[in-house]
């Protein structure tokens, strides 16, 4: 069992499992990562960001693949992750201009971060893994801290049809109400060169909302939802600072 410090590291043990089995990179669906490019393409419209001028700091950045493509455009950009493997991924991904770009941290205490520092924030399902209440706002508090103070900020998260109402203290508590299981394998698809792999993984914690839920969420951090759209799977959410 893990503890409410810990539980997010489950992701860290995934990435070595996917290395393990020939996988080269976690999402590697290729439809999935044109779609995620374009959506954050009209967020940056959205947010009138243009590079070098607007820095964007991305949080749960993962193995780099919309650094990549941000650094490529020519933004000033920052990555944060816990995990250290996709940290290391991401470096590789991007190259030289990507090796002073990311920083092994808890999106929940972003002390090395400036306030009012970034124009832009992204996060491509990364308020989704934290699963309870507090780490949720003090990850949400840290977001509105480190934008500038008319900063704008992109959510792409999973959703579900019911608002998720129930308080959530400690990790014990969300295993025990969702009857989770982070340790049998299960099967899932991945993608080595554009081909479909089954491989084994455990599952890993996740917390969605429904659209009324995530814009409650947001606005209680000082946030003001200006869209929201989802296909009944994922939703995109475009917020300003308040």
């Amino acid at each position: 069992m893990r503890n409410n410090d810990t539980y997010y590291t489950l992701y860290e043990d995934r990435y070595r499992r996917l290395y393990g089995q020939g996988i080269e990179y976690w999402i590697s669906n290729p439809e999935v990562n044109k779609r995620v490019i374009s959506s954050i393409e009209k967020f940056l419209n959205y947010a009138c960001c243009h590079p070098p001028t607007n820095p964007i700091i991305e949080f749960g950045c993962g193995e780099g693949y919309v650094a990549n493509y941000l650094l490529e455009c020519g933004f000033r950009y920052l990555g944060v992750d816990i995990s250290e493997s996709a940290i290391l991924k991401a470096r590789e991904r991007t190259g030289e201009k990507g090796q002073d770009a990311f920083l092994l941290a808890d999106v929940t205490d972003l002390h090395q971060v400036s306030n009012g520092s970034f124009d832009a924030a992204v996060d491509n399902s990364c308020l989704q893994m934290l699963i309870m209440d507090d780490h949720r706002v003090r990850y949400l508090t840290e977001v509105k801290r480190i934008l500038k103070s008319n900063g704008k900020a992109y959510f792409r998260e999973n959703i579900q049809e019911e608002e998720f109402r129930q308080r959530i203290s400690d990790f014990r508590e969300f295993v025990e109400t969702f009857n989770g299981d982070y340790t049998t394998l299960h099967d899932y698809p991945a993608f080595v060169d554009g081909k479909r792999h089954m491989i084994k993984l455990p599952r890993v914690p996740a917390r969605f909302n429904s659209e009324q839920g995530y814009r409650r969420e947001l606005e209680e951090a000082g946030f003001i939802v200006d869209y929201y759209s989802d296909d009944s799977w994922q939703c995109v959410i475009h917020a300003r600072v308040r």
